[in-house]
Parts: structure tokens; C-alpha cells; sequence
């Protein structure tokens, strides 16, 4: 398995020369360690001279893993995908469908449709891509998995999904269901590797046992600083799913730019990179933006305390934040949110606005919660809806030290051991 989990490195040296709904259960993690990486700048020497090559694009190691698979004809594809599935030469969709050794014969969509216009939440029908006629099965309906029978016609299945580095983001639960549900047909799955726009950083506590969901599958840490084939990997190789025979296809290159929505309430890198710190807000008494054009760039609710809120900001550890007063209107927004709270009631709140990712943006929750909790008498009622709040941040202890008024920097010391012991894990399926 592990020879196919680096293929994209042997294609390369081929080619030089040189809501909730309760997941699968989940075990712990054993610490199986994968071989080295080798550098993806191949260099061949030769009596003569030195010449370094060109490593293949992302498009042909994509295309190299699929038709390595060994078949009497065309190579039959099943491909997750939504919106921001873009390769340097177009769709994903395209590539595939329009490439002559390859079958497209059915797209999987996750949360949100293939379109990326449903709300969050909100049930998606199976369909047909209009442009190739491919029929489109939703992930995110009835079913959450792929059927048998929509599996055992296939020779690979290709997953590329852009995600976004936070557990609590329902794309990394598809991705175990579709590469279990592929290992239990015995057949092969490609992701393709895709850039973290949290990069590197770790942080925030590993899941509770007992809180295993749809919207936090896997005892890892809040943000896990991977990129999606290196997650992959580390899903595998700690035993966390199944494969039958997994292969990255990279390298993963830069954010897309302009960027591609992954979902409709992230529409601009900057909310994806405030994400990870106002996530946690969907479960509280606050508004977190949606009905917004600027959905997890805004605080706010009709009794918030702006004035109280910002009075301590400035002895806050909030790095990489500006922070200023702003009122908001929630709204009914087609394709993007749905009667959201507040609608139509001007509130008071805070916006948020930063230039990259947050250097520890579980730091930045924990901070603002507990700004809001000093500005009420009954700290407990911020978090209206306790059982969601846990399952975002992934440890009841989080809320309970929250409520109980503890300082901030206490309260991250709870996951500091769970950051310490993934690090050293995630470091082993690094590909740079």
C-alpha cells in the first residue's frame, strides 16, 4: 500500500529517469511510520553533463496514477468533486472525462452539491453534470457513503476536494467514508493533493472520546496542518480508515488564485482563514456573519456588549487580528445562507479582519469567548447549544474551564499535550 501511497514520486522518477450524523467508529491510533520522501527535484548526471528536469504537473501525475491501474480498456473513474476541483488545464472534471484512456463514469458530491450552492446542512439530490451528462450522487442526502453498487463498476476512484485544515469541516469525514467504502470493493483511490490554507499550523484539542461525528470524525486536533494527501495518508497508515490501495497524486502547489469558494459561506480566503477561530460561535448565543457577504468575519448578537468587548482586547492574545466595532443585518442570501440568525435585525458586533493565517487561531477562540462571557452575568449562556460547541471544539473540558471563568492561557494548556503527540505523527506523512 505504501509503495501506491508515494506514487506520485515514482511517476516522478518513471519520467526523469531517477450535521451531526455519527461516523464509522473510530480507533485509536497506532504509530505505523511510513518510508522517507524523496525530493521531487530529480537532477540526472551523466559523464557529459548535469540536467535537471522538469517534475511532472499535477495533471500528469494524476493522469499517470490512472493509468497505471491495470484494465482491458478504458480506465472506468469515479470522482469526488465539487466547485474548486481545478487543475492548471481546467476541471477536474474535464481532464478526465475528455482524456481518451478514461471513463468518467460517475461524480461523487460532498456537502454543499457539486455546485457549491447549497447551504450548510441542507440535503443534496443526486443529479447530472450538465456540461458531460455524468451522473452526479450526492454525499451529502440520503446516504453518506457511496453504495456498493456505485463502487464495484469502477476501477479508481479519484478524491479532490479543497478543504480547509480544520476538523470540524465535513469534507475530511467524506474522505474516510469514500476510501472506506472503496477498500471494502477492493478498489484503489487517487487524492489529489491539496494546498492547507491554515498551512503548517496545529493546534486546538484532539477529539473526546464519545464525540465522534459527521462534523468531527477523527481524533486529531482542531486544525491539523496538513494538506489533504498528506491527511490521507495519515488516515491510513494510523489506521483511522481502510484502503485498499491509496496514491497521492501531487505535488499539491499554491491556493488557488482567485480562490474557488469551497463551501458558500467561505467565499474569500480571509474567512477561511478566520474559520478556525469563529467556528466554534456557530454554537453560541452570537451571530458568527452568516446572511453576511463577510460570514466568520463578524461577531455580534442584539445584547452584545461591543464596548465591554473591546475594552479588553488590547491585554488579549490575539495575533494576526484587527478587531473593530461594526453593526450587521443578517439576511436571506440564495446559495449561501438560509434563514440565518438574526435575519433582518440590525446587531451590534465586532469585525475581524487579517492578511493570512492565524498563528493559533484555537488561541484567538478561546479569547474571544471569553471577551464575550466577561461582558454577561451568566458566563454558561453564551454557548446556547452545548453539545454542538463540544463536537466543534472537540473537548467538553474547553467549555466547562470557559463557563468556569478560567484564563485563557490555562485553557489551552488543556490540548497542549494533544499538539505535542499529533505533531510528532503528522511530521512522519509530510511529503516537503
Amino acid at each position: 500500500m505504501w509503495r501506491s501511497l508515494f506514487g506520485f514520486l515514482l511517476v516522478l522518477s518513471a519520467c526523469t529517469g531517477a450535521d451531526p450524523e455519527t461516523a464509522p467508529a473510530i480507533s485509536s491510533a497506532p504509530t505505523t511510520v511510513p518510508p522517507e520522501t524523496t525530493s521531487s527535484d530529480v537532477t540526472t548526471t551523466t559523464a557529459q553533463s548535469t540536467t535537471t528536469t522538469t517534475p511532472p504537473s499535477q495533471t500528469e501525475s494524476l493522469l499517470n496514477a490512472i493509468s497505471s491501474i491495470e484494465t482491458t480498456g478504458p480506465v472506468r473513474v469515479g470522482l469526488v468533486a465539487h466547485q474548486a476541483s481545478m487543475l492548471p488545464e481546467g476541471r477536474t472534471i474535464d481532464v478526465i472525462a475528455e482524456n481518451p484512456t478514461t471513463e468518467l463514469v460517475r461524480i461523487f458530491a460532498p456537502e454543499h452539491g457539486l455546485a457549491g450552492e447549497a447551504d450548510a446542512g441542507e440535503l443534496v439530490d443526486d443529479g447530472t453534470e450538465p456540461e458531460t451528462g455524468v451522473p452526479v450522487i450526492s454525499l451529502y442526502g440520503t446516504t453518506r457513503s457511496p453504495a456498493p453498487a456505485q463502487i464495484s463498476d469502477l476501477d479508481v476512484i479519484v478524491y479532490d476536494l479543497q478543504d480547509v485544515g480544520v476538523r470540524a469541516y465535513t469534507y475530511i469525514a467524506t474522505m474516510g467514508l469514500v476510501m472506506d467504502a472503496a477498500a471494502n470493493s477492493n478498489v484503489p483511490v487517487i487524492v489529489v493533493d491539496r494546498p492547507n490554507p491554515q498551512g503548517d499550523i496545529i493546534t486546538g484539542p484532539s477529539l473526546a472520546p464519545g464525540l465522534t461525528s459527521f462534523i468531527s470524525p477523527y481524533r486529531i486536533p482542531a486544525v491539523y496542518g496538513l494538506t489533504s494527501g498528506e491527511l490521507a495518508a495519515l488516515l491510513v497508515g494510523e489506521g483511522l480508515v481502510d484502503a485498499a490501495d491509496l496514491t497521492v497524486a501531487g505535488p499539491s502547489g499554491p491556493l488557488s488564485d482567485p480562490w474557488i469558494p469551497p463551501s458558500p459561506n467561505l467565499p474569500t480566503l480571509e474567512s477561511t482563514w478566520l474559520y478556525p477561530a469563529v467556528v466554534a460561535f456557530e454554537a453560541t448565543s452570537l451571530s458568527e456573519g452568516r446572511g453576511t457577504d463577510t460570514p466568520f468575519s463578524l461577531i455580534g448578537g442584539p445584547s452584545a456588549d461591543v464596548e465591554g468587548v473591546l475594552a479588553t482586547t488590547g491585554g488579549r492574545q490575539l495575533i494576526g487580528l484587527d478587531i473593530v466595532p461594526a453593526e450587521f443585518t443578517p439576511q436571506d442570501i440564495p446559495n449561501m445562507a438560509v434563514d440565518p440568525r438574526f435575519e433582518g435585525e440590525t446587531i451590534p458586533g465586532i469585525k475581524l479582519t487579517t492578511n493570512g493565517a492565524l498563528d493559533d487561531p484555537f488561541r484567538v477562540t478561546v479569547e474571544l469567548l471569553d471577551a464575550f462571557m466577561d461582558t454577561v452575568e451568566d458566563r454558561s449562556a453564551i454557548i446556547d447549544r452545548p453539545d454542538v460547541f463540544d463536537r466543534l471544539v472537540g473537548d467538553p473540558a474547553v467549555r466547562v474551564a470557559l463557563v468556569a471563568d478560567l484564563a485563557p492561557s490555562e485553557i489551552v494548556e488543556l490540548w497542549a499535550d494533544d499538539v505535542r503527540d499529533f505533531q510528532l505523527i503528522a511530521d512522519r506523512y509530510r511529503f516537503n
